[in-house]
């Protein structure tokens, strides 16, 4: 019940699971119409077709078939959207075609209306994970395929769900896929009878699970420059895409800016390295090394220890330092004297986000996740205290020593309102010397209008603080009295022994000879 007296009288005639010879009257990329024996007409769409006669992937299915051509049918009930046609298959018996129409009554779709007897039947009976094969190319496009997997329902398959090759996902869909054609075996994902509505893949379920440790075809969809981390995204499935961190888009280490390489709708192989606990968040590899797992799921502090080389990219730069992103769950600070051998007087500009950098661990914490690291050559923290800076079997105590009262030149790396940060020549060390020991007078305005980033500066070592490392420096005029008047008194020396043998012109340097040699005896 609940079909029009058109289709009723067509039914009467030939009931759901008659099954009889038809004459072909028209063909169509999809469907063929039949004159039905006794009067009448029915729909035999290309989804209904027998295995046999479907031919293989690609080929179109009623590209043999012609006017008068013969086939054997099945009723299954009207066809709601042709009017009093009946809808037809030359694929099922006559029991199925019974079964297929009491499952679309109970669906509400037995006068072949909305998805049709069929696609009613599909929606009601199919659920995620079940595979059927009469699926027909209806449209193709760059990214997505059209397919009817019955005469009134149409699903909707995104690229990197039609294959799970990568060699094959970078054929063009338009090179792959004939519209007409069969597509091949299609899994259900979801399916709703309520809203008509049914997702589907050409892959099977292992073969796009996302799960840790897993190698899966990938699709470039998003790349972010080195202002925004490097990293690059990927589709994974119809609804899943993962993360790839700058530091796991190449094998090798010295490369620079490696998110150069990808472009959108690349096609890759990917390593799943980790999945949330809610699904939500995917990290992903596109090394080599982790594709045959031989990369330790990518964990860099896996065998880092201190003294150990290291790289990564810089992610930012703050007064405390300039961050290094050197995996994607890691990063390592370098503190502004551990930059450069030399002063650095604009970090920022020296180290732009995305940049490389390569260096050495100065101290590493596994459980913690934190690393410190240093870019200057010798491999040393220049803020650590003598007697505590092991580095690459050597110690910070090799260094020269500072000893409260030294007098040395220095550059100026940081000016504060509180002081003047100064980098201290031959040590690497660095100093503060509070605003109170920067001059004599009371510094009325800010240190900024006296001294600046970069500038050569002589200072004097007032206390040292080996537990800490901390030193302090200063820099007005009278803590250098003592200094500048034994430089004084040693320049008046040397200009009165000038004057001297100025003065006694009489005495040439023969004379003065004679004279030591007579005193000696």
């Amino acid at each position: 019940g609940g079909f029009g007296s058109a289709g009723g009288s067509a039914l009467t005639t030939h009931p759901v699971g008659a099954s009889f010879e038809a004459s072909v009257r028209e063909v169509a990329q999809s469907q063929v119409i039949l004159d039905l024996p006794g009067g009448g007409r029915g729909r035999l769409h290309a989804t209904e077709t027998a295995e046999a006669d479907r031919g293989r992937k690609g080929d179109r299915v009623f590209g043999s078939v012609k006017i008068g051509d013969a086939i054997r049918v099945v009723v299954l009930g009207p066809a709601g959207d042709r009017g009093s046609m009946l809808e037809l298959s030359a694929r099922r018996t006559s029991s199925e075609a019974k079964a297929l129409f009491a499952a679309a009554a109970d669906a509400g779709a037995g006068d072949g209306g909305g998805a049709g007897v069929c696609g009613a039947a599909l929606l009601a009976t199919h659920e995620h994970g079940d595979v059927f094969e009469h699926g027909i190319v209806a449209a193709v496009s760059n990214e997505t395929l059209a397919i009817t997997v019955a005469p009134g329902l149409t699903v909707r398959v995104p690229r990197i769900e039609t294959a799970s090759d990568v060699k094959e996902l970078k054929t063009p869909l338009v090179k792959r896929f004939s519209v007409g054609a069969s597509c091949g075996a299609l899994t259900v994902l979801t399916s709703d009878a309520a809203r008509k509505k049914m997702t589907c893949t050409l892959r099977s379920l292992s073969d796009r699970a996302v799960v840790l440790g897993a190698v899966l075809p990938a699709i470039v969809a998003k790349v972010e420059g080195g202002k925004n981390g490097g990293c690059v995204f990927a589709q994974l499935t119809g609804t899943r895409r993962g993360r790839a961190h700058a530091c796991d888009l190449s094998d090798d280490a010295s490369a620079n800016e490696p998110w150069k390489k990808f472009a959108q709708g690349d096609v890759v192989n990917a390593t799943v390295l980790s999945v949330s606990d809610d699904g939500g968040e995917i990290d992903l590899s596109f090394k080599k090394t982790s594709l045959n797992g031989s990369s330790q799921n990518g964990d860099v502090l896996a065998s880092l220890q201190p003294g150990g080389s290291l790289s990564g990219y810089v992610k930012n730069v703050t007064k405390g330092g300039v961050f290094v992103a050197v995996a994607r769950d890691v990063d390592a600070r370098v503190k502004m004297c551990n930059l450069s051998d030399a002063f650095v007087e604009d970090p920022m500009k020296a180290f732009p986000k995305g940049f490389l950098v390569r260096g050495v661990a100065l101290f590493v914490d596994t459980s913690a996740r934190r690393v410190e690291m240093t870019l200057r050559s010798d491999g040393v923290d220049a803020s650590a205290p003598r007697d505590k800076g092991l580095l690459n079997g050597g110690s910070l105590g090799s260094l020269p020593p500072l000893q409260v009262g030294l007098v040395t030149m220095g550059t100026v790396r940081r000016v504060q309102t509180y002081g003047v940060f100064v980098t201290l020549d031959g040590s690497g060390r660095s100093g503060l010397c509070h605003i109170s020991a920067f001059a004599d007078a009371r510094i009325k305005d800010s240190l900024e209008a006296h001294v600046r980033a970069g500038e050569r500066v002589r200072v004097k070592v007032l206390e040292v603080d080996e537990a800490t490392g901390r030193v302090s420096l200063g820099m007005k005029p009278s803590l250098f009295t003592d200094e500048d008047e034994e430089e004084e008194d040693k320049a008046g020396l040397s200009s009165r022994r000038d004057a001297e043998k100025k003065e006694d012109v009489l005495v040439d340097d023969g004379d003065e000879e004679e004279e030591e040699e007579d005193e000696e005896e």
